[in-house]
């Protein structure tokens, strides 16, 4: 029995599966083997490499193993690198107090841009993610659009000039591609 060594899940991988093992020579029934590991792939945990042991046994015996093989899994998950300036600061809301130095000028285009990684190397696949401005004068959403993914990082932007942009807070919401998401809170004048 030979098993693919080693296995890595995607970031975005909903139901990962193992690749199924090799069995060759022995007697007929190692051609209706059974297959079982010693730790299913969805239990695999997040961003750690896991041994995991398969064993092919024969159809309705469990005690008869024919086999035996050992790999090692992972499964990635996708990670924030965080917004960068000048949103450098995550996981604001409306209540947060601004200083003078943070708050920002009626006009600025305000450019929303940030790294999501999949196995430490940036990651563009799956959905681009997805954002919403919230106006916190009535929490209305004031705004939607979608990243783009440019030079490793994905990019969007939020535009103080347009017209429906008065003074005040406003918070982006940011749902990624694994459907978590990150908000910054950012205060015009």
């Amino acid at each position: 029995m030979t098993c693919q060594n080693p296995v890595s899940f995607g970031c975005l991988d909903s139901n990962p599966a193992y690749p199924t093992p090799t069995i060759t020579g022995g007697c007929e029934t190692d051609a209706q083997a059974t297959v079982s590991y010693s730790i299913a792939a969805n239990a695999l945990p997040i961003g750690v490499s896991t041994q995991v042991t398969a064993t092919a046994s024969v159809p309705g015996d469990p005690g008869s193993v024919l086999a035996t093989c050992t790999f090692t899994a992972t499964r990635n998950a996708l990670v924030f690198d965080g917004f960068y300036a000048p949103l450098n600061t995550e996981g604001t809301d409306c209540s947060k107090n601004f200083k003078n130095s943070e708050l920002t000028r009626l006009g600025q285009v305000i450019p929303i841009k940030f790294k999501t990684l999949c196995g430490g190397i940036s990651f563009g696949g799956g959905t681009p993610p997805t954002y919403e401005i919230e106006s916190c004068i009535d929490q209305s959403i004031v705004k939607r659009g979608t990243f783009t993914f440019v030079s490793n990082e994905w990019h969007a932007q939020f535009n103080t000039g347009e017209q429906w942009v008065t003074t005040g807070k406003y918070v982006i919401h940011v749902k990624l591609q694994d459907g978590n998401t990150k908000k910054v809170a950012v205060q015009l004048k």
